[in-house]
């Protein structure tokens, strides 16, 4: 989305709300459909009026980005604007509600734009009043004048004319537990409105309704389940002795939670067979789909007799192995009485377009005409130091290397591709940029991605690939050893099928 003049908006008052909608979006060249309601049109016509009618000129209400959203978090903004020097935020309210709610949207719109600027100064007007409110440097709400507003303004004169998706960016936003720990432990993350929901549900059974034993996240990789469950425990934690189960490989930022986190202790799948289940209120389940079946049950049994409350995190899409699909985890939970199921529907972590061109490469059918492949690569190499100096050169450039898990059981190419970061180690777990490399295994059947049986039986090849690219936030690169078919299947789908 690009600044627009709030003058010239309000010439615009013969068009219905659809009408108005419309133009907007092609003004501000924005790619998402705007949803502007009568009210908050008539609001900002109010607020260009009072402009005008103090003098203010027409000149310092160029450049404002106006309803703009954050991506795959939800979060709105009524007006933005961007100085060489600070960030300029102004919200609309029809009429007073709470110093409470103002102080906490401002407080909660300048941890976001302060990733553009250090400074921001954030404001709340007031239309069937025309008031303006200010969030001051004590972080108080106090009462402000026009002249006041005139000034920032005056001082906003010279602004930022560019496009506001590029310059914000998801992943400032989006932490991981893991690999962001600081962050996490420091609360510098916002979870999104469906998470929030979630977690409120929740912590309100557990702690006033007392109906549910169970508690079911399920969510495709990408909706934040790991997140909110970290959020969760944390939460939790200050007053119930929490424990938590990665079904999985504990990852290095496991063990620094595990010296962070007070009353909450973290094990993998192996270490939770030695656990004292009485020592523990509540437990959580990371990935309980992993989870040996034997192991589920003896703690079913457990927490059905000693009424132990449970929360469960798993995704569907992120099966890697046959034992998981004979096992049924999630089938099993299903059956449960007292279960209370959450589903986490929207794509958080990788932006609009690597989601796309990752369902593509998943089912040839997939095709979105709209998004913008530049943030992926397609390379091709036909020998391993080939492929080793490119990996080398991508980590240079801060990409993250993940390779196949490989087999105990008998040798395959991708013994010659190891590294520290493999499939099962980075489970839950997140990089900004993600590289892999596919070789001679992989083709495509009746337009979906297939290959054949890994060296290791309980391994799906297809499977441990799509884990791999979906841990990638920002960018990713795909490495083709000696498939030139594949190769150009890729390239087609990175140039978004342009020739057809």
């Amino acid at each position: 989305m690009y600044p627009v003049d709030l003058f010239l908006l309000t010439k615009t008052k013969p068009l219905n709300n659809e009408e108005f909608n419309k133009y907007i979006k092609s003004i501000s060249k924005s790619k998402r459909e705007l949803k502007v309601r009568d009210y908050e049109r008539e609001n900002l016509y109010q607020l260009v009026n009072l402009f005008i009618n103090n003098d203010i000129s027409t000149e310092l209400m160029k450049g404002f980005y106006y309803s703009y959203s954050i991506y795959q978090i939800g979060k709105e903004f009524d007006l933005i604007k961007i100085s060489t020097d600070f960030v300029l935020n102004i919200e609309i309210k029809s009429e007073f509600t709470s110093f409470e709610k103002i102080k906490n949207q401002l407080l909660i719109n300048s941890c976001y734009l302060k990733n553009i600027k250090s400074v921001v100064n954030a404001f709340t007007f007031i239309a069937n009043t025309n008031t303006f409110y200010k969030l001051n440097h004590q972080l108080e709400i106090v009462e402000v004048d026009i002249n006041d507003i005139k000034n920032i303004l005056l001082a906003a004169f010279q602004y930022i004319n560019e496009n506001l998706d590029e310059i914000i960016s998801p992943s400032h936003y989006l932490v991981s537990p893991f690999n962001d720990i600081a962050k996490f432990m420091n609360n510098e993350y916002f979870l999104t409105n469906q998470q929030l929901q979630i977690k409120k549900e929740i912590l309100k059974d557990v702690y006033e309704l007392s109906q549910y034993k169970f508690y079911k996240i399920v969510g495709d990789a990408g909706t934040g389940k790991t997140l909110l469950i970290y959020d969760l425990a944390k939460e939790l934690s200050k007053n119930k002795k929490i424990c938590i189960v990665h079904s999985g490989i504990l990852n290095q930022g496991h063990y620094k939670l595990r010296e962070c986190l007070i009353n909450c202790e973290i094990f993998s799948a192996k270490e939770f067979k030695n656990c004292n289940y009485s020592k523990y209120e509540i437990f959580i389940f990371d990935e309980i789909q992993r989870l040996y079946e034997y192991q589920f049950k003896d703690f079913i049994d457990y927490a059905k007799i000693n009424e132990a409350k449970t929360i469960f995190s798993i995704g569907t899409d992120q099966i890697m192995q046959e034992s998981e699909i004979k096992a049924d985890i999630n089938g099993k939970i299903d059956k449960l009485l007292d279960l209370n199921k959450f589903n986490l529907s929207d794509k958080i972590r990788t932006n609009i377009n690597l989601s796309s061109f990752i369902k593509n490469i998943v089912n040839l059918n997939n095709v979105n005409k709209n998004a913008d492949y530049d943030n992926i690569d397609v390379f091709y190499v036909s020998t391993k130091n080939e492929a080793k100096d490119l990996v080398h050169y991508l980590n240079l450039m801060k990409y993250v290397y993940i390779s196949f898990t490989t087999s105990i059981f008998k040798p395959h190419e991708i013994d010659d591709f190891i590294s520290a970061n493999n499939t099962h180690t980075v489970i839950g777990q997140e990089f900004d940029n993600v590289v892999m490399i596919i070789g001679q295994n992989f083709r495509y059947v009746d337009s979906r991605l297939h290959s054949p049986k890994h060296p290791n039986p309980n391994y799906i090849f297809s499977k441990l690939f799509y884990q791999g690219i979906t841990r990638a936030r920002e960018k990713l690169a795909i490495i083709v050893h000696r498939n030139p078919e594949l190769y150009r299947t890729l390239i087609k789908i990175k140039q978004n099928n342009e020739e057809e």
